[in-house]
């Protein structure tokens, strides 16, 4: 029987928000340094193996490989959250549909160099919160019950509608007097069409936002997103190319 401690903890809780990550992920963001020494980790991937293994081997962790996407994004070695990590956490494991994993990967990728950046830069993370619950917590209680009916009778809601519009992401930062500013977080995949991509440029361009930072899945997405004016943020590496 594994003894769990507050990484474990931290982990699943983290499995339990987005649904699936790919495990190098987890390990940027989880064992880039030792819980007791705070000292940097020489192989965040390798302690990161071998303590999934163990969470897994006690039922806490589920993990299954999954192949690249068409375009070839990465998928890899992929966590989820298994029996006995749900009922420890009283949760249902969140689902990730299988048309948009590869997004949600790559999103997941995206947030992890951005919140390494921003935190080399000096700046102070508070949360990182993803595409629904940053729906959740932006609109109204009569905005999301509409929506809600609306997608589950299956009309085909536009999630580009200004109204409902959200970044993939957002990695929440002190903004140095006492409250809080946000770095939206937009991965570009070849299958947006234009008329998608105007809808993210709008998005991005809201001051609700205090910078944004685009990335695209090839050369050509990011062609296509610069000639209806969408350009990345300030985050050097991780700039649209």
């Amino acid at each position: 029987m594994v003894q769990l401690n507050q990484r474990d903890a931290d982990v699943l809780a983290y499995l339990a928000e987005v649904g699936q990550a790919p495990l190098d992920v987890v390990a940027k963001r989880f064992f880039a340094a030792d819980p007791r020494t705070g000292k940097a980790n020489k192989d965040p991937m390798h302690a990161a193996t071998r303590r999934v293994a163990a969470l897994r081997a006690a039922g806490y962790i589920d993990q299954v490989n999954m192949s690249a996407s068409s375009r070839k994004e990465p998928a890899g070695s992929i966590l989820m959250l298994d029996r006995a990590g749900a009922s420890l956490l009283g949760v249902t494991p969140k689902k990730v549909h299988a048309k948009h994993r590869h997004h949600h990967f790559q999103t997941l990728r995206l947030v992890e160099e951005v919140r390494t950046e921003l935190v080399a830069r000096g700046q102070k993370v508070l949360r990182v919160v993803l595409e629904d619950e940053l729906r959740a917590e932006i609109l109204s209680r009569r905005e999301r019950a509409y929506l809600s009916r609306e997608m589950k009778r299956g009309d085909g809601v536009n999630l580009n509608d200004e109204r409902y519009a959200m970044p993939d992401a957002v990695v929440v930062v002190d903004d140095g007097a006492g409250g809080e500013a946000f770095v939206a977080v937009e991965y570009l995949s070849a299958t947006y069409r234009d008329d998608d991509l105007k809808a993210k440029k709008e998005l991005l361009s809201s001051s609700r936002w205090r910078s944004s930072v685009v990335q695209a899945d090839n050369h050509r997405t990011a062609a296509r997103a610069r000639a209806v004016g969408l350009e990345s943020g300030v985050l050097g590496k991780t700039a649209l190319e």
